[in-house]
């Protein structure tokens, strides 16, 4: 059944208790919203967003995408109105959440493929690339995404931990490599980094997801490989 509802009060934070009033657009079923819909608020500030997809018992419950009116988004599973990603929807929404860029197709799929890899920080050898450049994959980065790859020689520019949607702890990191100073590394990796901090010499395990420019703490664009990190160790 489709019904459009105004002033309809959802809990979109479950954890939090959060409570939006706004407009609704889909199916229901005995007074609640149940199945597809469409449901439009704002936040706290003042700006519009909307929740496009799934709903049960009047909140969000499967796959959805949210989006805000500056442009940001995020798009996969829901549980009792949360955002809980897989890994590779965490990985794709953290580039069109927080920052700047979109992640590969072979990407999405290795990552679903081997979600264990980026939570327990294990792997296969034989899932390296051997033959990886970063000058083409930021020619074409869709290109890349189908294998890990192991660099040596890099060196901690900036770490920060911070929680991201239901994963408590994710860490992001900038590297530079020591033998070319061209190339850049931001890095997230599921969980903590203990011992290491900025200035050190490390070597990375990761999957090449995309590539993108960010702006520096100077000012200045910065292109850089972006890397699902699988681990980082001195």
């Amino acid at each position: 059944r489709q019904m459009c509802i105004r002033d309809r009060s959802i809990i979109t934070e479950e954890s939090e208790n959060k409570v939006r009033i706004g407009k609704y657009q889909g199916q229901t079923n005995n007074g609640k919203l149940s199945g597809n819909g469409i449901f439009e608020t704002e936040n706290d500030s003042g700006t519009k967003w909307s929740y496009e997809g799934e709903f049960k018992d009047s909140t969000f419950n499967g796959y959805g995408i949210s989006k805000w009116e500056n442009g940001d988004s995020y798009e996969g599973n829901h549980t009792n109105g949360e955002f809980t990603p897989t890994v590779s929807q965490l990985f794709a929404s953290i580039g069109t959440y927080f920052n700047n860029f979109n992640i590969s197709e072979k990407a999405k799929s290795f990552m679903d493929t081997y979600p264990d890899i980026f939570t327990n920080r294990t792997y296969d050898g034989s899932l390296l690339d051997t033959n990886f450049s970063y000058l083409e994959q930021k020619k074409n980065y869709s290109n890349y995404g189908d294998k890990l790859i192991s660099l040596s020689n890099l060196q901690v520019v900036q770490i920060t931990e911070e929680k991201m949607f239901n994963y408590p702890t994710v860490t992001e990191t900038i590297l530079d490599n020591l033998s070319n100073s061209d190339e850049t590394y931001y890095v997230y990796i599921i969980g903590s980094l203990d011992g290491i901090l900025d200035n050190d010499e490390v070597s990375l395990i990761g999957l090449p997801i995309s590539h993108f420019q960010y702006e520096n703490t100077e000012g200045d664009m910065i292109d850089a490989s972006v890397i699902a990190g699988v681990n980082i160790v001195k």
